[in-house]
């Protein structure tokens, strides 16, 4: 059943609040936007709806189609105003309820709810008496793709020739990268549904299965413990887990292969990003277990290292010192630089609204309670071995925490899992 999440219109009030108060300048206005709609094929069939997450971070509203505009004038006054669809009788028989003027107010604390109609005035008002103007926009659109939303800006420009426009994520990145207590719980309870959709996997799992029977089975636990899927779901057997982001699960799991789970359920709008790699017959191989305990080991390393102050950076450094040195005892490798053949990827991202979060480069210095991930990895296509072990963690002053840490990972604890 799924869990009905309160609705706390204070928390989106306090957001706005700050990013107006330590964010904006006088004259300066932001125009944050919601995600269209995406047409899957045909000319009515839509892929499911998911809201951009800078808006319903300072809304609450997942209704596609509307708008928020912030204002703070000369003496330093805010006007808040938040745009949402018309309630069309006619159309909700096709496609559902809208929110209306009265419950985007409840939900969102916004006192100024208007229709999409009157937005042009609006917001021709206040760019006529400010120079800056925010959006909210991927910074890849602007090296040549261009998206309903770049053509947007395009527009704004046109009309509005005096208007210098800046990307709004410059702002929102310094507000999410530091998670408030509501946003951990939610994180909380997206890896507590993961944890358990892994279990009750791995339990049902058996060589001879397809791939997609487990990536089915799991991504069904998601919903019926009340969570959705916060990302296209890995589950890799064999050589097909050296593919970072294998997506066909299409193969036939054959006896004595390792399977690569990077799996995360969405609680709340907040995701979880975990990575578990076990046999299929329960039994790790002593190649097998051998290349498992230096990535594990790589992971606990990183985690004694990862506090406030230090970078992503330097985190994967360590990472990479702990995978190189166990390969080398091992004599895959001879040195160091050897190691990118078999290590490809950083060992960690920001987490929250988004599964990739916003939160600054991987050069940037953590801030206490900032949740990142811890994902080192070996990927041998020679040995048909890919092993990566993920786990969400929070970053406090003098250490992390690991949200994670119920979920198995260590050799022994795994096999024991299927002895039982």
């Amino acid at each position: 059943m799924k869990k009905n999440i309160p609705v706390v219109s204070d928390v989106y009030r306090k957001r706005r609040e700050i990013l107006a108060k330590n964010f904006l300048a006088s004259n300066e206005a932001m125009l944050i936007l919601s995600n269209p709609e995406k047409l899957r094929n045909g000319l009515d069939n839509t892929y499911p709806y998911r809201q951009d997450s800078n808006f319903f971070y300072l809304t609450g509203i997942k209704e596609e189609g509307a708008r928020l505009l912030l204002y703070k004038n000369g003496n330093g006054k805010v006007s808040e105003y938040l745009f949402v669809q018309f309630k069309d009788p006619d159309k909700e028989k096709w496609t559902g309820y809208r929110l209306g003027i009265d419950k985007a107010r409840e939900i969102s604390g916004v006192d100024a709810v208007f229709y999409l109609k009157d937005m042009d005035t609006y917001l021709s008002m206040i760019l006529n008496g400010t120079n800056v103007l925010y959006i909210n926009y991927n910074y890849g659109s602007l090296h040549g793709f261009k998206d309903e939303r770049m053509n947007y800006i395009e527009f704004l420009k046109g009309n509005f020739p005096h208007i210098s426009i800046k990307n709004a994520l410059d702002i929102l990145s310094k507000m999410r990268v530091k998670k408030e207590t509501i946003e951990i719980k939610f994180i909380r309870e997206a890896i507590r549904i993961t944890k358990n959709a892994l279990y009750r996997t791995w339990r049902k799992m058996r060589p001879g299965m397809y791939e997609y029977e487990l990536k089915a089975i799991l991504e069904s636990e998601f919903y019926k413990q009340g969570g959705e899927i916060a990302f296209n779901s890995i589950v890799a057997s064999g050589e097909a887990a050296v593919v970072l982001h294998y997506n066909e699960a299409e193969k036939q799991i054959q006896d004595g292969e390792l399977i690569l789970f990077d799996v995360g359920a969405e609680f709340g709008y907040y995701s979880a990003d975990i990575s578990r790699t076990v046999p299929v017959n329960g039994k790790f191989s002593q190649l097998q277990k051998q290349y498992y305990n230096i990535v594990w080991q790589a992971q606990r390393d990183v985690m004694d290292m990862a506090k406030a102050g230090v970078t992503i950076l330097q985190l994967n450094d360590i990472a990479k010192k702990t995978l190189a040195k166990g390969l080398i005892e091992m004599g895959k490798i001879k040195d160091e630089n050897e190691l990118s053949k078999y290590y490809y990827h950083g060992v960690g991202h920001h987490l929250g609204l988004d599964t990739h979060d916003l939160g600054g480069g991987r050069d940037a210095l953590l801030p206490v309670n900032a949740v990142i991930t811890d994902e080192p990895g070996l990927y041998i296509k020679e040995d048909k071995i890919g092993i990566r072990i993920e786990d969400d963690i929070l970053i406090k002053r003098n250490k992390m925490i690991n949200l994670s840490q119920s979920i198995i990972s260590s050799v022994d604890d795994i096999e024991k899992f299927f002895r039982r």
